[in-house]
């Protein structure tokens, strides 16, 4: 595990080395922008960058690498001068100037919207950025250089983050209910609530840390005042709940 101080001085060089700023020119409040980051990151756990780098760094500064670290270690060498030449680029790209698990801290809260209204367009990393990283995380990131304290990857991310956006990520189903006379939910042709506790139901876990019912879904989740009286009529009808008060967990 690195302390704050060796942080630092892994991706603040004293020789002053090319970095990469990944979000120069990039707001992350703005949705546009946050998608190509969240894109960006995710080809960058598929393609090694952030591999690559971690082993090369560790390796400057002679701390242990794992297998995975050393393997793709080896291969850069062998395009460098007898392995001796210092590797400030790879594929003309600099090392990042800060650790992959920064680069993802500051991304991942501003995935998180305070409601999902379903009648308003919204750009498609709000519902699908956070499972995307997730994946990538638990995939790659049991190879990269974890902050001390951590043991997880995943747990670089706060956990109640983590469970809202879970949640936050099942609201996809009623994207775009009231924009169309033909995207309702009183369509027989789709089975939106189905489909809707089907989600709820892989992400129990968040359903129940959340303490989530009806009431606090509904908080976030704005549909069509119509719409909504749907939602909840056939909400509690499909789970048997009482009341919009119920916690979901018990009846999932």
């Amino acid at each position: 595990m690195l302390k704050v101080e060796e942080e630092r001085n892994l991706y603040m060089q004293k020789d002053d080395v090319p970095t990469y700023d990944y979000f120069e020119n990039k707001d992350l409040s703005d949705h546009g922008d946050l998608e190509a980051i969240v894109e960006h990151i995710i080809d960058d756990f598929e393609e090694g960058y952030f591999l690559a780098w971690d082993a090369v760094i560790c390796e400057e500064q002679g701390r242990y690498l794992n297998v995975r670290q050393k393997e793709t270690l080896s291969e850069l060498l062998d395009f460098s001068e007898n392995g001796e030449s210092r590797i400030l680029y790879i594929d003309d790209l600099p090392r990042p100037s800060e650790p992959w698990y920064e680069i993802v801290k500051k991304v991942v809260p501003y995935l998180l919207i305070d409601q999902f209204i379903t009648y308003q367009s919204s750009f498609i990393v709000i519902t699908e950025g956070w499972p995307k990283i997730a994946y990538e995380i638990e995939e790659n990131g049991k190879y990269l250089t974890l902050p001390e304290g951590i043991e997880n990857p995943i747990d670089i991310i706060p956990v109640e983050i983590q469970h809202k956006l879970w949640i936050q990520s099942c609201l996809d189903d009623f994207s775009g209910i009231g924009q169309k006379d033909e995207l309702t939910l009183s369509n027989k042709e789709r089975n939106y609530i189905d489909d809707f506790i089907e989600s709820l139901e892989e992400c129990k876990d968040s359903v129940d840390f959340l303490d989530l019912s009806l009431q606090k879904i509904l908080k976030i989740l704005i549909f069509p005042h119509e719409e909504e009286k749907i939602f909840i009529r056939r909400m509690i009808m499909k789970l048997g709940l009482s009341s919009t008060r119920d916690l979901i967990a018990e009846y999932l």
